[in-house]
């Protein structure tokens, strides 16, 4: 029997090589988890405050009912953003972020208002939280708001315009409008703006009370000139107002490069985080708006918009993406009429400690160190995980994958692609078939560090021909 299974097994690695030789293989890939920071103000709630959709009490939320929040990310990969529970109703969006940068994600609702008036829900992410309140119509009240413009129909009455404006610079999420509305009949309200100087504001939502109610817009687009302006309400409300925005030039100014400072610490394949940040220091001309960004070198970069008194500023740029070697990096860079060049020392990452493998089986447990082999040939790929136990008696475990081109994702034995085998010894313990289901979820794959881990889990058949189910983990440096 024990010549028999292993056999077997080298007969479904022999299998194993050739079909990767042979053939190509489609997987499902997955990704490794994105890395950023929700977007916020400082009394903690979400960026943009954009909620769509009317909610009204006893009515299920439909496709059209979402909230918009931004994230800044810093590492493109997998992102879960998701909302609790509150009066029934809950959001939440899954999917991939392929670049770098400020994004915004539209989050779905789902479920039904069982309670009128203000819903705040805490919105998170990567291990932030912000808040977003929505406002929930009482049952039978979700027709159009009756309201007018308070000031109209001159300027709105505590119409604001926040945020920077700087020609040339695309409007953001901080850059939104305030009017305050004198309600007469609760219910929903669409409101938007002219478009003046390339730029335009628009709002939706429901106010729930009636009386003097503030509501919030979302800027977009780039202002195409500096100066004054006034945004006028466009909207089938009666009695129209204007808000003035003021647009800066661009600033005038000068850095010094050679006192930049570069602040946190950098490490060969980490991620950079909030603390990662360049603070120079300007001298103004001619006051105005500012934006500076330092190309990606090393896979990571820099930037910072704002605006710039005559006389010293002090900027501070803030960074992003993950150092793909170690060694000083020389970003150079322009700041007003200044061009700059700033290095940035990036550390080597240190080797894991926990380069283990496991093996659960019922109640039996299994697990040493790990190793690995990432071998290339005739066009395929194959991984070997290895390793032994320190104890007695020495078990020793090995896991094999196979592909054209191998990195995050599933690899299953249906498609030939893996194999495994836990050996007491000569005498074969547990090992994977291909007529048997059995997944390897290949969470990591990094070629800059070497660093290969994931999980696997399936049917394998054990000293008395039998299959049962095992899983486990493993992580290894190629």
């Amino acid at each position: 029997m024990i010549k028999k299974l292993r056999f077997l097994f080298w007969l479904n690695a022999l299998v194993v090589m050739l079909a990767s030789c042979g053939k190509e293989y489609s997987f499902e890939f997955g990704a490794s988890p994105s890395v950023g920071s929700l977007q916020e103000e400082t009394s903690g709630d979400c960026l943009p405050k954009t909620i769509n959709g009317t909610y009204e009490q006893g009515v299920a939320v439909t496709g059209s009912n979402s909230i918009d929040v931004t994230i800044d990310v810093t590492t493109p990969g997998a992102y879960l953003i998701y909302t609790d529970t509150v009066h029934g109703v809950f959001f939440r969006a899954q999917g991939f972020f392929t670049t770098r940068g400020v994004q915004s994600v539209k989050l779905t609702a789902s479920g039904t208002p069982n309670t009128a008036g203000i819903s705040n829900f805490e919105v998170r992410y990567n291990g932030q939280s912000c808040f977003v309140s929505v406002p929930v119509l009482p049952s039978g009240a979700s027709g159009p708001a009756v309201y007018t413009f308070t000031g109209a129909p001159g300027n709105c009455s505590g119409g604001v315009a926040n945020g920077i404006y700087g020609e040339g610079v695309a409007l953001n999420s901080t850059n939104t409008l305030t009017v305050t509305l004198d309600v007469t009949t609760i219910g929903t309200y669409t409101i938007t703006t002219t478009t003046n100087n390339g730029i335009t504001f628009s709002g939706t939502g429901a106010v729930i009370t009636t009386g003097p109610q503030t509501v919030t817009l979302q800027g977009s687009g780039t202002p195409a000139a500096a100066g004054s302006f006034n945004i006028a309400i466009a909207t089938a409300a009666p009695g129209s107002c204007t808000v003035p925005l003021t647009v800066l030039g661009p600033a005038q100014y000068t850095a010094d490069c050679a006192t930049a400072t570069v602040n946190g610490t950098y490490t060969q394949g980490v991620a950079l985080t909030a603390a990662n940040t360049i603070t120079l220091s300007v001298t103004a001309t001619t006051a105005g708006a500012y934006s500076i960004t330092v190309p990606a070198v090393n896979g990571i970069s820099f930037s910072a918009t704002g605006q710039l008194t005559v006389g010293s500023n002090t900027i501070t740029l803030r960074g992003a993406g993950t150092p793909a070697a170690s060694g000083p990096a020389t970003l150079p860079f322009t700041a007003g009429s200044t061009n700059c060049n700033v290095t940035v020392n990036v550390a080597t990452a240190p080797p894991p400690t926990d380069l283990k493998w496991t093996l659960i089986q019922g109640s039996n447990n299994f697990g040493g160190d790990a190793t690995a082999l990432l071998v290339t040939a005739g066009g395929s790929q194959l991984l070997e995980i290895g390793g032994a136990n320190a104890g007695a008696p020495p078990y020793t475990f090995q896991l094999r994958i196979s592909s054209t081109t191998l990195g995050v994702g599933s690899y299953t034995s249906a498609s030939g692609a893996v194999t495994m085998l836990l050996m007491n010894g000569v005498t074969p313990v547990y090992m994977s078939m291909p007529t048997q289901p059995f997944t390897v979820n290949i969470t990591t794959f990094n070629t800059t560090t070497g660093v290969v881990q994931g999980t696997y889990n399936g049917k394998a058949m054990n000293s008395s021909a039998a299959f049962v189910d095992v899983s486990g983990t493993f992580k290894a440096i190629m």
